[in-house]
This record gives structure tokens, C-alpha cells and sequence, in this order.
């Protein structure tokens, strides 16, 4: 049975705005394994505000060493733009974070994400993403 075209986009639409769902909830659940499974295998590239990490195994030991330093990291996606182009597809996320450092200082951050996806035989992954700030503020515990 073929889907209809407008059937298979929406799909894909959905699948993609899952894997930014569960990109944050890997972090905020401080989840390794969760947040890791969104990463394309192959030539997996992200770049953090100008810090940029190539390979999904650097990728991951980075994220779990940055983790390491918060008490806790809260971050949403709550809107997006997906474009698709057969087994690739791009998109945009405006993203709002608050972490709290082991040390009790707060940071706070809003800016988007530009991200590359790619198909592979378990769905869509991220290849690619770019973190851009547009503001951040930090401060000390009170």
C-alpha cells in the first residue's frame, strides 16, 4: 500500500520534530544514552556557539563532560521549521535553556538551532547542528 505524498511529508515532519523532542528531553532527564540517539553514526557534526565537534562518539563524550557541571539543565524547542528533501532534510529551533551548575550559579540562554537530517535504516538522525546565541545571561546563587 503507497502512502499519498502529502501522507509520507507529514510523516517525516512528525518523525523529525520527535528526534528535537527527544534531543531535549535527553538533556534534561541528564540521559547520555537518550541524547545520543538522535546523533547520526556517520559524520556527525556540532558546533556550540562556535565550538565545534566532529564524530558522534567526540560529540557525546563532550555533551557528558559539559553535563557533568550542572545540577540540572533545562532546555525547550517549542517551535520549528522543518524543510524535507527526500532522505535529507534541514531545519531551525528556536531553543530556551536554564542550567543550574553544581556550584549553584545560573545560566540562562535563548537562541536557535540550524540542523541537517538524514534518513537511515532507523529513522531520521541528526547530521548536523549549529547552535547560535542570541542572548544569554548567568548569575550567582543569591
Amino acid at each position: 500500500m503507497h502512502r499519498h505524498r502529502s501522507v509520507d511529508t507529514a510523516h517525516d515532519e512528525l518523525e523529525i520534530r520527535r528526534l528535537v523532542a527527544v534531543y531535549c528531553d535527553g538533556i534534561v532527564r541528564h540521559d547520555a544514552r537518550t541524547w545520543a540517539s538522535v546523533w547520526a553514526d556517520e559524520d556527525a557534526l556540532w558546533d556550540v556557539a562556535g565550538h565545534m565537534f566532529r564524530g558522534k562518539d567526540l560529540i557525546v563524550e563532550h555533551w557528558k563532560e559539559a553535563m557533568a557541571s550542572y545540577r540540572y539543565a533545562f532546555q525547550t524547542a517549542p517551535t520549528g521549521l522543518v524543510d524535507l528533501d527526500g532522505d535529507k532534510a534541514t531545519g531551525r529551533w528556536f531553543v530556551q535553556e536554564r542550567n543550574v551548575r553544581r556550584d549553584g550559579s545560573v545560566a540562562e540562554l535563548w537562541g536557535y538551532y540550524d540542523d541537517r537530517y538524514v534518513r537511515t535504516v532507523d529513522g531520521w538522525r541528526i547530521q548536523a547542528r549549529v547552535l547560535s546565541v542570541v542572548d544569554h545571561a548567568s548569575h550567582q546563587p543569591v
